[in-house]
């Protein structure tokens, strides 16, 4: 599948020796590297709790807002196109100034606007709130990553990024069951309050806990803003960026926009499940998305070491990807419902993986740049699609119970499946190795 980035190291035979000398490299930073990856794995956590609340929390607000299908999705996908938005200048301010002062600044935003949408009776103070908490969650895992090209080895990255959407993934865990329990006893608008508290603490755990990262490279030290911009030019002019961005972004999107959101329906009326039957369905692909995330790292550093491109492997899974939903588009999960479920949440994690490859296919200090790049292309995708995806399925005319058929929720998939499959193929195609 092509010439591997730049970071895909060359397979070495394992021994004591060079484990040893790689735990002494890194010895002087490994403790204020491990505090900063908690931290902001915790900040990430929170980001996929405000992501994915509305999964659960939709039916109630709806109910109380008079939202339609439609309507539901774009107040859930505005989050993602304010997230989108700022991705851009992110990068610039993770580079120059640092994730821990981003992180800090920005989380405000986010208790601002769950505090909005706590208040909020009509599509339009809800759809505010939404794109205020995705402005401020818009830093979290870019945070994360460019924080991990800082304290870690370039050969670990994958391993690292893996280990902040492992723990992080538990946020959309906490935000099926717990929080399915707690909408029982008290009002949505209640729990939003109690979200937007959440990240006033964050944010001051971040700023006074995260100790300063090494010194910047001299690109930093000399860095000026019309520098910052051409440089991010070179990377949209890349063709190695271009590889990667299609598939990735569709991919993720799609993913995103389903366990975010339309996963539940597509239970409800294409698998035809009880209410009881659908969160126990979340659940599962919550855990599978949290073992995903940390199985697909570990395997593709190990088989990297072994001598095999991280691209390959990650096409790999992608393809698989597909697999399941091809299963789901057929409507050929039958009985199997929960296990197909279950892959879906496994194998759409592994594209996470590209933001690490770009990374090392740049020089260090545009990493920032690289990461939010991306996922400006990803979550513009994610708006698109979670919003797109209740357009289509309101082509077909509701049923007595508010509901929509099961083919509408079969070909609004079936079109995201076969987009995908034409940015795989591009995928395929060879590419020059590092851009500088």
């Amino acid at each position: 599948m092509g010439v591997p980035p730049r970071g895909a190291e060359a397979p070495q035979e394992w021994s004591v020796a060079r484990e040893m000398q790689h735990v002494t490299t890194v010895a002087g930073r490994t403790w204020p590297g491990v505090v900063a990856f908690v931290a902001f794995a915790a900040v990430f956590l929170l980001q996929e709790v405000y992501r994915t609340v509305l999964a659960v929390a939709a039916p109630s607000v709806a109910a109380d807002t008079d939202l339609s299908a439609a309507d539901v999705g774009f107040v859930t996908s505005i989050y993602f196109l304010a997230f989108a938005a700022v991705q851009l200048p992110l990068g610039i301010l993770l580079d120059r100034f640092g994730p821990r002062r981003v992180v800090a600044a920005f989380l405000l935003f986010g208790a601002g606007g769950a505090a909005v949408f706590a208040i909020s009776d009509g599509m339009t103070g809800l759809a505010a709130g939404r794109a205020l908490t995705g402005l401020g969650m818009s830093c979290c895992l870019m945070a994360a990553f460019k924080a991990n090209t800082l304290w870690w080895p370039s050969g670990r990255l994958v391993l690292a990024n893996g280990g902040v959407l492992t723990i992080g993934s538990l946020g959309v865990l906490i935000a099926a069951t717990p929080l399915e329990h707690l909408l029982a006893v008290v009002d949505w608008r209640v729990v939003f309050l109690g979200l937007g508290a959440v990240p006033l603490f964050a944010a001051g755990a971040v700023h006074s806990l995260v100790p300063e990262p090494p010194p910047p490279d001299q690109h930093a030290e000399r860095a000026d803003w019309p520098r910052l911009w051409r440089e991010l030019a070179a990377v949209l002019r890349s063709a190695v960026f271009w590889r990667f961005a299609p598939v990735t972004m569709l991919t993720q999107a799609m993913w995103i926009a389903y366990q975010g959101l339309w996963a539940a329906p597509w239970l409800e009326t294409v698998a035809s499940l009880d209410r009881p039957d659908v969160i126990r369905h979340l659940v599962w692909l919550a855990v599978a998305i949290a073992v995903g995330f940390f199985f697909s790292s570990v395997v593709i550093d190990a088989l990297r070491r072994r001598g095999w491109s991280p691209p390959t492997v990650i096409g790999i899974g992608m393809a698989l990807f597909l697999l399941v939903q091809l299963l789901l588009v057929l409507d050929l999960g039958g009985r199997f419902s929960l296990v197909v479920w279950v892959a879906f949440g496994l194998f759409g994690t592994v594209s996470v993986a590209f933001y690490a490859i770009l990374s090392q296919a740049f020089s260090g200090h545009l990493a920032g740049r690289v990461n939010t790049t991306l996922n400006l292309l990803v979550f513009v995708s994610a708006f698109l699609i979670q919003f797109g995806v209740g357009e289509v399925i309101e082509l077909w005319p509701a049923r007595p119970d508010g509901g929509h058929p099961a083919v509408a929720h079969r070909a609004a998939m079936g079109i995201l499946l076969a987009l995908q499959a034409l940015a795989f193929l591009w995928f395929l195609r060879p590419v020059p190795g590092r851009q500088d």
